[in-house]
């Protein structure tokens, strides 16, 4: 196939429907200049006969030799695709027909970006993602983007002709002995800020749907009963940017992005996991159940990873010590103002709450 001009790369395990009805809206571009890739993580269920269904050269359908998981099926998609520009997406989000024109004109006058990322739409076609029309220069301009632009499955574009594929997968199968890393898009993202501009768009590339009104079983559960935003896997995950950054990211940006880790994961394990792991909804669609957890156990166990790693590191280490600190004094502020509101729901409370928020 020539002149492929943009590659949307379904990575799929199962959920059969879903997919259904992705190719259902992409086969409706009526042009020949995309490619359609299924890459089937080895499904219980009949993708290859779906794909083949449709008779349309534009669909291409790869399987993996065995069940890899989310990481390595996007990187067999991307392996796989033919042309530079690799549009991922998760089997519950949609690109509607319409918007590919639009898309492959931004990227044809954007010639030296790395990464592209539209806004997007909820499935009721209400803002979701928005964003502005917007290039940050490689280098430090798209470091600090990368730290900050949304990080999901979907609707993120990787110009591939600037990705070592190998060293992305190398570091992930070093990282996990497990299917949960959920490492590629942040991996891919960090590496590709040193290679090319970053650009943002206004226009609606996406269909951003609801994991929360999800009523369907997640594929990527745990079969141990065990959340996969467990402080279990984030501490894997966790270790697995840092020593990327350490490894693959040039000295000048790291420190940048050692932070950005930092507050992240700080985040994740220490405020957001409380409310997740009493979710019911999330129980249900993750199939987990809750576990016994301690915020001061965890700030105990954050504190010596992070400790660990950057022992190491002469340069770094008071910076971020001194950082991880400031988020620790911030996030119990964050704690004590959220309860004043609840109590008291006093005016000046929520301004302290907002401004707290902005500086975690």
């Amino acid at each position: 196939m020539k002149n492929i001009l943009l590659s949307i790369c379904i990575a799929a395990y199962n959920q059969f429907d879903l997919v259904r009805k992705n190719l259902n809206e992409l086969t409706k571009y009526p042009e020949p200049n995309i490619e359609i890739v299924v890459s089937d993580d080895c499904s219980s269920e009949n993708l290859q006969s779906l794909a083949m269904s449709y008779n349309d050269e534009r669909i291409k359908y790869i399987k993996t030799k065995k069940n890899v998981g989310h990481d390595l099926n996007i990187i067999h998609a991307i392996r796989n695709s033919n042309s530079d520009y690799v549009m991922i997406l998760r089997s519950r989000d949609l690109v509607p027909y319409t918007s590919i024109k639009g898309i492959i004109t931004l990227i044809q006058k954007n010639r030296n970006a790395s990464y592209f990322l539209f806004s997007a739409v909820d499935e009721n076609h209400k803002p979701k993602v928005i964003l502005s029309d917007r290039k940050y220069k490689k280098g430090m301009e798209a470091i600090k983007a990368s730290t900050k632009l949304l990080i999901h499955p979907s609707g993120q574009i990787y110009n591939r002709s600037l990705l070592d594929l190998d060293i992305i997968e190398e570091h992930i199968c070093k990282s996990f002995q497990n299917k949960f890393g959920f490492e590629a898009h942040n991996l891919i993202r960090m590496y590709l800020a040193e290679k090319g501009d970053f650009s943002t768009f206004s226009t609606v590339g996406w269909i951003y749907t609801n994991t929360s009104k999800a009523k369907d079983i997640a594929q990527n559960s745990s079969d141990k009963k065990i959340s996969v935003y467990a402080p279990f896997y984030e501490y894997k995950r966790y270790q697995c940017e840092l020593e990327f950054v350490a490894k693959k990211i040039s000295e000048e940006y790291r420190l940048v992005l050692y932070k950005s880790i930092i507050k992240r994961f700080y985040r994740s394990i220490l405020i957001d996991y409380c409310y997740i792991n009493s979710n019911k909804i999330m129980q249900h669609h993750y199939n987990y159940v809750p576990i016994e957890y301690s915020k001061k156990k965890e700030w105990k166990q954050f504190k010596k990873y992070s400790m660990d790693f950057f022992c190491c590191d002469d340069q770094n280490q008071v910076k971020l010590k001194r950082y991880l600190y400031f988020i620790r004094l911030i996030s119990i502020k964050f704690e004590v103002y959220s309860f004043m509101v609840r109590q008291f729901g006093h005016a000046k409370w929520f301004k302290y709450l907002h401004k707290t928020i902005k500086n975690i």
